[in-house]
């Protein structure tokens, strides 16, 4: 007997079963492990049986649907998802790692080496299968006991989530009828193969849209994260609002294919999600895999993935991925039991697990609109994803651009310490929903109410906005900035709030948009790829641009962003090959603080753009200063007046 997936179930049903199970499984990791220390040939892991993974080099613009010198034939990820997946066949735009047919009856582990050999190739590797990390139960316990532990009754009295935040369900799909489940989907795809096993649903079509699923894992982990609550029916998710992507990649067997998981890593993409649900994984270092999960992070997505249910193994000894990716985006959960001990079946790792929370018994939703438990750190790792969608949630409703490496903070820092966590887990704790939104609370800055039990105005911050620069107060603006833009018509992509464009070249000093309401211009932290314009006083050579950030919160978001100069108004993202590059703002900014970006070449135009090529983060702007040719004196002198003002006027 092995341990299947389809032999789960089974296993638990006698003690007996569960040791020989459990026996077969260590002798399994164990076997891998002596036959590399031995010098014996290399095991793979299960792939799929006529395909590999390659990802070209920088300098290979196209490639070829078919190569019968090299045996290979594009797959299914080049041609029912080629516009999500591999960009088509045209690289210039779209450098991505492609799946190929093996046509040539070689074998994946030779056809890897022989195209490791070539210089055009700079990743090959097999096309790993997936474990699902569930353990099925047969007790129905009719509550949620994970609620409670993990405090999210007392956080959903500050916020219960919104349907902003978007989360990406990458599993077996999701019950599209489920009552509890549906309200809450955006979108979702299907990508497993047809019936014949080899041809993949078309973008657009029928099969591509049915997300529909017919295993049960997905619709667990969707009710999870975010079922529809307070409905008076069914069972309440981690976040009651919340954006739902289910993207199926899993049979209805339990066989999925790294291949297919990043293809829906990029449909999730494309959509904006803001975190990643992952309750799969068990298989070798995958590269390009890593790549991707690397790239969601230049996106402000976090990834959750699950420890797995190998019984206790150490991921520190013997990785298992992607749970042991070490990447800022990536959080590994292992599973608790609700007398808040380490679950017997869950991996570990004092320096890969970040921490664990409930995953033993999770009644949750089920197939056919129904409800049942199961247990895993499949089942953990959706209780989290449903915390950080409420730490997004809240988030976003202060305007607060918040990283994924700051909701990993959030959570590792504030979980409750229990039983041996500390050597098991890298925080020692199991999660705690409301620590971390009380914390976040005392962090964001807000102009509404913050977490309750917190005074509303702690630090009698006015409630009166400040004076326009140049009033006769007191309390007047300190001024600076060229006069080649202060005072011109600037406009942005979008307005949050009352932080209109023209804040960010008023020539108000001040950079704190908590106090001084009208020094720094915003743009809506729910939008994508956000700008800003103004034009010169008339054409000149731009030879610098100053920006100065927020010194209240989110001055990293504005990192890469885009310094654009040109002869035309710019409209929007479309107008960059209208513009030219005068730099780029630095990976490392200080709050509060200028930025001086040196255009490569002196440019000259009439118009300064400032482009942030991000998803869904504010642009915060609270001056913009041109440096000219014709007044770098003037510039001068202005600045040095500006060092000289009062620093106390500076929050």
């Amino acid at each position: 007997m092995s341990c299947t997936l389809a032999a789960w179930q089974k296993c638990t049903t006698g003690s007996r079963l569960v040791r020989h199970c459990r026996s077969l499984l260590v002798l399994f990791f164990l076997y891998i492990q002596l036959s590399g220390v031995l010098g014996a040939k290399q095991v793979l892991k299960p792939h799929a049986p006529n395909r590999v993974l390659v990802r070209f080099r920088a300098t290979v613009l196209s490639v070829e649907e078919e190569d019968r010198s090299l045996g290979l034939r594009l797959a299914h990820v080049g041609k029912s998802t080629r516009s999500y997946a591999a960009g088509g066949t045209d690289f210039s735009r779209n450098h991505v790692p492609i799946a190929y047919d093996i046509i040539d009856g070689m074998s994946v582990e030779k056809k890897v080496e022989q195209l490791k050999k070539r210089a055009d190739v700079a990743v090959a590797e097999p096309d790993y299968e997936i474990e699902l990390y569930k353990t099925p139960s047969d007790s129905l316990y009719q509550n949620q006991w994970h609620h409670r532990v993990v405090g999210n009754d007392k956080a959903w009295d500050v916020t219960t989530g919104s349907a902003d935040v978007k989360v990406c369900v990458i599993d077996s799909g999701v019950d599209m009828n489920h009552p509890d489940v549906a309200g809450n989907i955006l979108k979702g795809w299907n990508v497993v193969p047809l019936s014949d096993g080899n041809n993949y649903p078309t973008p657009g079509s029928v099969e591509w849209a049915n997300f529909d699923d017919s295993l049960g894992h997905g619709t667990h982990v969707a009710g999870l994260v975010g079922a529809v609550s307070n409905n008076a029916r069914g069972v309440t998710g981690g976040a009651w609002k919340v954006g739902l992507l289910p993207c199926r990649f899993i049979t209805a067997s339990g066989a999925g294919y790294i291949s297919d998981a990043i293809t829906c890593i990029r449909l999730c993409q494309e959509e904006g999600a803001h975190i990643y649900s992952n309750s799969w994984g068990g298989v070798g270092y995958s590269e390009i895999l890593h790549d991707e999960i690397k790239k969601l992070n230049s996106e402000n997505a976090l990834f959750v993935v699950a420890a797995g249910n190998n019984n206790g193994l150490d991921l520190d000894r013997s990785p298992l991925y992607p749970a042991s990716y070490k990447e800022s985006n990536v959080l590994t959960i292992g599973s608790t039991t609700s007398t808040n001990l380490m679950s017997a079946f869950s991996n570990i790792g004092r320096n890969t697990v970040h921490l664990a929370a409930p995953g033993s018994s999770i009644y949750s939703t089920t197939n056919d609109g129904q409800y049942g438990v199961m247990s895993g750190t499949s089942m953990a790792a959706p209780i989290v994803c449903g915390a950080a969608a409420l730490l997004k949630s809240l988030a976003l409703e202060a305007g607060y651009d918040l990283q994924p490496a700051e909701i990993k903070s959030l959570l590792v820092e504030t979980a409750t310490p229990f039983q041996d966590g500390s050597k098991y887990t890298i925080s020692g704790g199991r999660l705690n929903t409301f620590e971390a939104v009380k914390k976040l609370g005392l962090k964001i800055p807000k102009e509404a109410d913050v977490v309750p039990g917190l005074p509303k105005n702690p630090e009698n911050i006015p409630q009166e906005p400040n004076p326009e620069v140049g009033e006769s107060s007191p309390d007047a603006a300190p001024q600076c900035g060229t006069t080649s833009i202060r005072g011109r018509p600037a406009t942005q992509s979008s307005t949050y709030k009352k932080y209109v464009a023209t804040y960010g070249n008023n020539g108000d000093c001040r950079h704190n948009a908590r106090r001084h309401a009208k020094s720094c211009a915003i743009t809506d932290p729910k939008r994508s790829y956000p700008w800003w314009t103004a034009p010169l006083s008339k054409q000149d050579v731009v030879t610098s641009v100053t920006i100065t950030t927020r010194a209240d919160c989110c001055s990293s978001s504005i990192t890469g962003a885009n310094i654009m100069v040109g002869n035309q108004t710019w409209d929007g993202s479309g107008d960059r090959k209208r513009f030219s590059l005068c730099g780029k703002v630095p990976s490392k900014v200080k709050r509060g603080s200028p930025i001086v970006i040196q255009c490569t070449t002196p440019l000259k135009g009439t118009n300064v753009a400032v482009y942030l090529p991000k998803k869904r983060t504010a642009l915060s702007l609270c001056e913009v200063d041109v440096s000219l040719q014709s007044d770098a004196n003037e510039k001068q002198t202005k600045n040095s007046d500006c060092r000289k003002t009062d620093p106390n006027n500076y929050i």
